[in-house]
């Protein structure tokens, strides 16, 4: 950017330079923002059947319960695993998980990303390499 350009667009009141779009346009692109008390959690743990993502479950679930003042609920591509993890849960913790809820989807479905994402505060993710599997989310 030139310097009169970057001189102009420090002045109050000037307009961005025609090659960038304005901040206010592109927000009009961007989905609708969901309150907090609309989302179904406060934390979804998204690849929860992996070794980091279990380590992570059985915390949440020591410390807070299924619902014990936190709302969460594990995630990842595979029902069985996820089924798998949370009766683990229960047997390694003696805390009853038999009611945490589970979501079940593929990673690389951006609609579905997108829903996972609206439905909740956050989206932790233990999905590794993030690098390889982590971009879409």
């Amino acid at each position: 950017m030139a310097a009169a350009t970057l001189a102009a667009t420090l002045q109050p009141g000037s307009q961005p330079p025609q090659d960038r779009p304005n901040r206010r346009e592109s927000r009009n692109d961007m989905p609708p923002i969901v309150r907090r008390e609309d989302r179904e959690f406060e934390v979804v743990l998204w690849g929860a059947t992996g070794f980091t993502g279990k380590l992570t479950a059985q915390y949440l679930l020591e410390r807070y319960g299924v619902s014990d003042g936190l709302r969460w609920a594990i995630a990842g591509r595979n029902a069985e695993k996820l089924e798998a993890i949370r009766s683990a849960l229960t047997e390694e913790t003696g805390v009853d998980a038999s009611s945490l809820p589970i979501r079940v989807g593929d990673g690389q479905d951006s609609s579905f990303l997108a829903s996972l994402a609206r439905g909740t505060r956050v989206v932790c993710t233990t999905v590794g390499p993030y690098s390889r599997y982590g971009a879409p989310l």
